[in-house]
């Protein structure tokens, strides 16, 4: 959401664990040690489809810091994470980027180049796992132009299995509010929302006489992976850009909920949801 008196998105540091993916399959071996098998009960096995990290230390991260691993293969993966601290380092904006891991017995190692300037690694160690849920003890290394970037210490990420995908439901015009919580971007008012297929979108107010009047951004970009909805822009005359993450409850039968964490100035956590209905 958005309000048009624009305050700066908090910094998203704490989810980059982003973490980074790359992925080698450590494979069973047939008797004659020739040909690979698979038990379908190895950590590289459970580990295929989609996950997204909401929990560091055993607290609900802000949905700004959440990010999205998706492993395809014993040897691909791909990862969603789009953090403001990158925006002087060209603007880290990752849309399911094609990544390479290294899956082992009990953890992994996910590593990514970022063109010449910018490479991360992270060290994965497995605590839990069950068919939607998995807690891994984390360590990300990030350097930029041969210098380490300082990252908050944390031990613990804990991921859930994302089974939803609606990036495609989300194309179209929408129409709705906040219903609980307060947004930084947003006014309180009822404002549409125009998803498009290339991933842009057109926000738009509404004036007193009920006419929507298109917002005047100097560019607006959207993704969803899985549940995640990320979003970016800039209005026209500002030099800052803008970004919001939300997670998206459902989209059925017309109706999309949204909802997400944020953290006020005195650090603690709270709830905010958005309702909107599509415009035929």
């Amino acid at each position: 959401m958005k309000k048009r008196i624009f305050t700066i998105v908090g910094t998203a540091m704490l989810g980059f664990a982003a973490c980074v993916c790359t992925i080698m399959y450590t494979a069973c071996s047939s008797s004659d040690d020739s040909t690979p098998t698979r038990t379908n009960n190895t950590f590289a096995d459970k580990i295929m489809g989609k996950w997204m990290c909401t929990i560091v230390d055993e607290k609900h991260s802000v949905t700004n810091y959440y990010y999205v691993l998706t492993f395809v293969s014993p040897t691909k993966a791909y990862r969603s994470f789009s953090p403001t601290m990158f925006q002087k380092m060209g603007g880290l904006w990752e849309n399911q980027a094609e990544c390479k891991a290294n899956i082992m017995e009990n953890g992994m190692t996910i590593t990514n180049n970022y063109g010449t300037n910018l490479t991360s690694l992270s060290e994965y160690t497995l605590q839990s796992m069950t068919e939607t849920d998995m807690l891994l003890v984390a360590k990300h290394t990030i350097t930029y132009n041969g210098e380490p970037i300082e990252l908050p210490e944390h031990n613990y990420e804990r991921f859930k299995k994302i089974t939803k995908d609606y990036s495609k439901d989300i194309i179209g015009t929408w129409e709705g509010q906040i219903t609980s919580g307060h947004s930084d971007y947003d006014d309180g008012k009822r404002h549409r929302w125009e998803y498009k297929a290339d991933g842009s979108y057109v926000y738009y107010t509404q004036e007193d006489d009920g006419q929507w009047i298109k917002y005047d951004d100097s560019y607006a970009n959207y993704f969803v992976d899985g549940v995640l909805l990320c979003s970016r822009w800039k209005n026209n005359g500002e030099d800052t850009e803008n970004r919001e993450w939300w997670e998206i409850e459902t989209i059925e039968n017309g109706v999309m909920k949204w909802t997400a964490v944020r953290k006020n100035d005195s650090g603690n956590t709270y709830t905010v949801s958005f309702q909107m209905t599509k415009v035929q």
